[in-house]
């Protein structure tokens, strides 16, 4: 009897491990055949590749108590008339939206509301003028949630459209170089270091962008050539930065890296000069759960514990799966992987055109400038100050320079000229038909 038990035994277990053996092949399989060939190599390299990080790459110096004060007195003004600053915003969208349509009044109306926001607006631009300022600078409460998961970038969404309207109230009564510098200070709050977390950087796309429309409109109003050639100066000299997405990059693995830099300005460190990607992710959270375990949850209030202690738990899981399924996966690490890799991989094609987006339309802001000088001082409609048209155009293929008439344009992210006939808009979809350029 007991031999027919344990037989009966020996055969259920051999057909659990047979058909666990199955569902890892098919899951496996599916994930695969999901992936692009270079996805696929990605994979590859993820998985197998060691990556070589210095120390001095990921180097991230506490912040200034100058920095941090700045960043809390920006952060507490907000939250002291959050409403109103919120109201603001969205009443400025909608202008936005209908500016082309609505008479001057609405624009009025919102440089009437301009000294109630100034206070926010000069404590955002303190801020970005201290000499170790980076875009993670902004924290929300640093006295009771230090570190990465305090910075509440979205803030810099809101400043940044009550700047437009600054520096448009400024371009009206004339006060173009104080324009120019509010502009300036939109662009320069987007610069960021190598490695920072991709969130970060899409939001540094985003303020990029609204910081060359805030400086293209000021650029189109101002007569003075002096002030506008200082101005192109300036943009010469913030345009030597490379962007926010180096071409051909793994976007895990970056982000993994921009997270490990952050945590560690509070002291959770770590060493992965000699992991692959799929080591340093397996890192990146851990580090992460110890800095929530050690710094946040201590000080967390109520209504931010349940979720932090839910992120805590899912990273000290990588994923979340089936208990049969995580079981699994500690018995084929490489299955492991491959979810992680599937669930985790960003769209690198979508984040770039976006990077490269913001690239040409800085650039096109340069080439803008130049054409008003010359339009100012020449008196005509096309000229470039020398060298202006060497600026190769980012979108195409076959290294030529920008677009020139009937005003300076790119071809855009689908690399095909239209000749300006078709404005590019992203919300038509990243590599929608249209080119870039200013109407």
């Amino acid at each position: 009897m007991h031999t027919n038990l344990l037989r009966g035994l020996c055969i259920f277990l051999g057909v659990v491990v047979i058909l666990s053996l199955g569902v890892m092949v098919y899951i496996s399989h599916q994930v695969w055949s999901r992936l692009t060939p270079a996805q696929r190599m990605e994979y590859k390299e993820w998985h197998e590749k060691k990556i070589k990080i210095t120390p001095q790459g990921i180097e991230s110096p506490a912040f200034t108590a100058e920095t941090i004060e700045s960043a809390k007195v920006f952060d507490d003004i907000f939250e002291k008339d959050r409403y109103k600053f919120m109201k603001f915003s969205s009443q400025i969208d909608l202008w936005y939206v209908d500016r082309q349509t609505t008479n001057t009044a609405a624009l009025d109306a919102l440089f009437a509301k301009l000294p109630e926001v100034e206070p926010f607006i000069s404590a955002f631009e303190r801020l970005v003028n201290q000499p170790d300022y980076e875009f993670d600078a902004i924290i929300v409460a640093p006295g009771d949630l230090p570190g990465p998961y305090t910075t509440d970038i979205f803030l810099k969404g809101i400043v940044a459209k009550m700047i437009q309207i600054k520096a448009l109230s400024l371009a009206r009564e004339g006060r173009f170089k104080e324009a120019f510098k509010s502009a300036e200070t939109v662009v320069k709050s987007s610069i960021m270091q190598r490695y920072i977390p991709l969130m970060g950087r899409l939001w540094g796309i985003v303020m990029r962008n609204r910081g060359v429309e805030i400086w293209r409109e000021a650029v189109r109003s101002c007569n003075d050539t002096v002030l506008l050639r200082r101005t192109l100066e300036r943009q010469r000299e913030l345009s030597s930065w490379d962007g926010y997405i180096v071409e051909g990059e793994s976007l895990i693995v970056s982000n993994d890296i921009g997270l490990i830099r952050e945590i560690a300005r509070y002291g959770v460190i770590a060493n992965i000069g000699d992991m692959t990607g799929y080591e340093i992710h397996v890192e990146a959270n851990r580090l992460e759960a110890e800095y929530l375990e050690k710094y946040v949850l201590p000080t967390c209030r109520n209504g931010s514990r349940v979720w932090i202690m839910s992120r805590i738990s899912y990273l000290k899981d990588d994923i979340k799966m089936p208990g049969f399924l995580r079981i699994m996966c500690k018995v084929a690490p490489s299955l492991r992987s491959l979810i992680i890799f599937f669930i985790e991989m960003p769209n690198y094609k979508e984040v770039y055109a976006r990077s490269q987006v913001a690239k040409a339309r800085y650039d096109l802001l340069m080439l803008e400038t130049e054409r008003r000088i010359c339009e100012l001082e020449r008196g005509v409609q096309h000229g470039f100050i020398t060298g202006g048209t060497s600026l190769k155009d980012v979108f195409a293929d076959d290294g030529r320079p920008y677009g020139v008439k009937p005003v300076p344009y790119s071809v855009g992210p689908d690399g095909i000229d239209q000749d300006t006939r078709i404005l590019y808009d992203p919300t038509n979809g990243t590599f929608s038909a249209g080119d870039i350029f200013f109407k």
